[in-house]
């Protein structure tokens, strides 16, 4: 079962989409302290992604991948600023769902 983890981390939230693919990012929010990324994703193993990515011990496999969902994510942000939207949210966020149709808190 999924939960909610949140990064401020650009590099942690493009893994986290590389890993469980763009459907688990399911809100981005400007606030006063940075953009905060919101994934339906299992917590501990976000949490233990983002202790390798700071020890420099995370791999990523499909680094072509990796980059193309950093400029899905950052193109989805430079949207929302020429918009002057605060706030983004997937249309499962909306549903209350996540993509495998699991209820999100």
């Amino acid at each position: 079962m999924n939960s909610e983890f949140v990064t401020q981390d650009n590099a942690i939230a493009t893994t986290l989409g590389y890993l469980y693919g763009s459907d688990s990012l399911v809100k981005i929010r400007f606030d006063d302290s940075g953009t905060l990324y919101t994934f339906s994703v299992p917590a501990e193993d976000a949490k233990l992604i983002t202790v390798d990515y700071e020890n420099g011990q995370l791999s990523i496999a499909d680094l072509l991948s990796w980059y193309k969902e950093q400029s899905r994510i950052m193109g989805t942000i430079r949207a929302m600023r020429r918009r002057g939207d605060v706030q983004w949210v997937s249309r499962y966020w909306v549903q209350g769902i996540d993509k495998e149709g699991n209820k999100i808190k």
